[in-house]
């Protein structure tokens, strides 16, 4: 079989058009790539957003849980406490006769508490109940944590707050809590819950406030 002979300007046009392939190829490969690292950096940007959106959500949740367990408090003594109103309406939760209320340590006695859920540890399908600790002596031990309790799921509390019976109290969670109580008469409490969190270095806190009052 003959070789097919191939002239000089032959062999450079094919050359040429091997070159003109190549770089072809290599822009195609960098356009690619630029493109890539476009869509990557979006996805990145996205992702963080998401997740500092869910962290905030879950911040301003847990702030305005401080200020509503406040409020179920001065509720349940509204309406335990009929008979003494006003001496009642904000006491700390614990008092159980009417006539203790005058004695008893009011809501603003204190500047600072943490605000946390406990049930009854000799049962563990008890009814969750708020509970108030002085913050201005645990101010390091405020963390809230995932809490198991069996007839509720998970939910957020306080480790020194969890019962013994059964629940589950080990997993911290990026939040802390402090429900500070910065103004109080006689017919009305100022509260403010705030939430702080690190989130990539960064100290992030939600504060939500309101005014309660003996209606």
């Amino acid at each position: 079989m003959k070789i097919p002979f191939l002239s000089l300007p032959s062999l450079k046009r094919i050359k040429s058009n091997a070159a003109e392939t190549l770089a072809e190829v290599l822009i195609a490969l960098i356009v690619i790539s630029v493109g890539a690292g476009g869509a990557l950096t979006l996805v990145v940007t996205s992702m963080r957003a998401n997740q500092e959106a869910e962290e905030r959500l879950v911040g301003y949740n847990l702030a305005r849980e401080g200020v509503e367990a406040m409020r179920t408090i001065r509720d349940t003594n509204w309406l335990r406490f009929p008979s003494d109103r006003e001496n009642c309406w904000d006491v700390e939760p614990g008092v159980t006769d009417p006539g203790d209320c005058s004695t008893w340590t009011k809501i603003g006695d204190v500047t600072s508490y943490i605000v946390y859920q406990e049930a009854d540890p000799d049962d563990q399908y008890s009814l969750l109940t708020w509970k108030l600790e002085d913050a201005t002596t645990l101010v390091d031990e405020y963390q809230i944590i995932y809490a198991y309790h069996v007839r509720y799921g998970t939910i957020y509390t306080h480790e020194f707050g969890c019962p013994s019976g059964g629940d589950i109290c080990d997993e911290a969670t990026i939040y802390s809590r402090l429900v500070t109580i910065p103004y109080v008469d006689a017919n009305s409490i100022e509260v403010n819950s705030t939430v702080t969190w690190e989130s990539r270095g960064q100290s992030k806190s939600i504060t939500f406030s309101d005014l309660l009052t003996n209606y």
